[in-house]
């Protein structure tokens, strides 16, 4: 029992380290999108927003957001402005608090680990 306890114990982590690199790829591709990371799940979670995308749309602070967020746009954010938006809108204190949770949560589906 023990040999066959190790194999499946080493299949798994196998299929998490190719999980993960091949998260780690796309990242370096640009091809996941804070829209991505931040789903419709997570939204309807932890805040009274059905998307990300009118979560951004309905604080005004973006206004050439269009579907994707991107690095541009990210730059030119007001931080101290959006944390206030986040505090009064989510749970969290912060942008930083929140992508956190977005992201570990995010990973943790990508892996297939959503009950960790």
């Amino acid at each position: 029992m023990y040999n066959e306890t190790l194999e499946v114990f080493q299949e798994t982590v196998e299929k998490l380290k190719e999980r993960e690199n091949d998260i780690k790829n796309r990242l370096k591709q640009d091809e996941i999108h804070l829209e991505e990371i931040i789903d419709p799940e997570f939204m309807k979670t932890y805040t009274s927003f059905d998307s990300f995308h009118e979560f951004i749309s309905q604080s005004k602070l973006f206004p050439e957001y269009q579907k994707i967020m991107t690095k541009e746009q990210l730059e030119k954010i007001n931080l101290k402005k959006f944390d206030i938006y986040i505090q009064k809108n989510t749970p969290f204190k912060n942008w930083k608090d929140f992508f956190h949770v977005a992201l570990e949560e995010f990973i943790k589906k990508t892996l297939g680990l959503q009950s960790i």
